[in-house]
């Protein structure tokens, strides 16, 4: 006669052990539970070395769809983290969010370092990045809350500009025709003096060109305003007075002739430039950005060859930069260079920007602190606790109902997951540690 548990026979009733768990099943339920601690610690882990980019970005970004073009997580993810956390992290966002492992490294690198800040020492507000010159255009307005912009503005009430959420073009940066001058059989365009009022006749002047596209005339214009000092800037205040000419020394094709600014003094000082105490509102100095850089020229003549510049720069790359081109999935600002220059190498992304194409190379600002030593500290702790909690309140099994257990069943069951905590612990260890390496 068959016999089922709990059947009685003769007043006695029976238990029949469950069936002992097959190996295959405890070996996928322990994989799981891998995953999903290395998983968890992978996010907590990236969260707290991070904590600070991603408020910043949460606050920056909370009331606009700027996850559409990027996502600080994926970004992180990519550059500290692990590919299952990545993958993961892939689900919930945009296909176009992900950005490539070029970008990725020049954004971790060189961007994310200079995000505004408040030194911790002089509640001073440092650095200038912010979610919407990632995403929208690099330019400033009235409401991105720049201290030394709205300083600057204050301080010149004539200098007028608006908001970014309601952007018009009732203040945009205009000049009328250059001065052309011949100087020793070279050519110089000249744009000083040529600013034009908002209004006719009136005395007040915007701060940017219009971010329409291929604006060449007015950024010309604000260029070289910049480079010597401002708008109201004259020829012989400074050691160096920078006009825009045809060179041809800086050109591939020794057919062909490139605009450039050069200093008619030939003394180069670019004091001037740099100046972003007096100039705030000189976005590209800020950045670490030359006004010969390539990604300034490449704009200027829709060009794109450079002596001893073997990368190929993009004239639309500018337009992208400023928001010009700024439409549905596509992203304005540093994103909408990135995503529009390609999948290139982080040497290429620095070379469009940071170097002249003379082959100079600018300094960048430094970047918000980082305590690398407290942050590996709290992180290894957090890596010990996930295995930690692994073992102790996520193992899968037991013994059977109604067995006792020996030590050494005990020692047969536990010798798996005390691997498998072993192996947590150690992937979480090399996660932060990899982590550690940037902030």
């Amino acid at each position: 006669m068959e016999v089922n548990p709990g059947m009685n026979i003769s007043g006695i009733k029976i238990h029949v052990p469950d069936a002992p768990r097959p190996f295959w099943l405890t070996a996928i339920l322990a994989f799981l539970a891998i995953l999903a601690v290395f998983a968890i610690q992978s996010a907590f882990t990236l969260w707290y070395l991070n904590r600070d980019v991603i408020s910043w970005w949460q606050k920056g970004a909370a009331l606009k769809t700027y996850n559409r073009y990027m996502s600080i997580w994926l970004v992180l993810s990519q550059s500290q983290g692990s590919v299952i956390l990545t993958a993961i992290l892939r689900i919930f966002y945009s296909p176009s969010a992900p950005l490539t492992t070029g970008q990725m490294v020049f954004m971790r690198q060189k961007l994310l370092v200079l995000r505004r800040y408040v030194d911790p020492k002089t509640q001073t507000q440092m650095g200038i990045l912010t979610p919407s010159q990632l995403c929208d255009s690099i330019l400033l307005y009235t409401d991105d809350q720049d201290d030394a912009f709205d300083a600057w503005l204050k301080a010149h009430p004539a200098r007028k500009t608006g908001p970014r959420l309601h952007r018009v073009t009732d203040f945009d940066l205009t000049f009328d025709a250059p001065t052309t001058t011949n100087s020793d059989g070279v050519t110089f365009t000249d744009y000083t003096g040529h600013a034009q009022p908002l209004k006719k006749g009136g005395t007040d002047y915007g701060v940017f060109p219009g971010i329409n596209q291929n604006n060449f005339a007015n950024w010309m214009g604000c260029i070289q305003a910049w480079a010597n000092g401002g708008i109201m800037a004259k020829q012989g205040e400074r050691k160096s007075f920078y006009m825009w000419t045809f060179n041809t020394g800086f050109v591939e094709d020794a057919g062909a002739t490139m605009l450039v600014l050069k200093d008619v003094n030939n003394v180069n000082d670019e004091s001037a430039w740099w100046d972003t105490t007096s100039q705030p509102d000189n976005v590209f100095a800020r950045y670490g950005i030359l006004f010969n850089s390539p990604l300034v020229i490449a704009f200027v003549n829709q060009k794109a060859y450079f002596s001893d510049v073997y990368y190929h720069f993009d004239p639309q790359a500018f337009n992208n930069l400023v928001g010009a081109a700024k439409s549905g999935d596509d992203a304005g600002g540093w994103v909408g260079l990135l995503k529009g220059f390609g999948n290139k190498s982080e040497d290429e992304f620095q070379s469009l920007c940071f170097r002249s194409v003379d082959m100079r190379a600018s300094s960048l600002p430094p970047g918000p602190p980082c305590n690398t030593a407290m942050n590996v500290g709290a992180a290894f702790a957090t890596a010990i606790g996930s295995g930690a909690l692994f073992m102790g309140g996520a193992l899968p099994g037991g013994a059977a109902a109604g067995v006792e257990e020996t030590a050494g069943m005990v020692l047969k069951r536990w010798s798996p997951f005390a691997a498998v905590t072993m192996a947590v612990v150690f992937l979480s260890t090399m996660s932060v540690w990899k982590a550690s390496q940037s902030c």
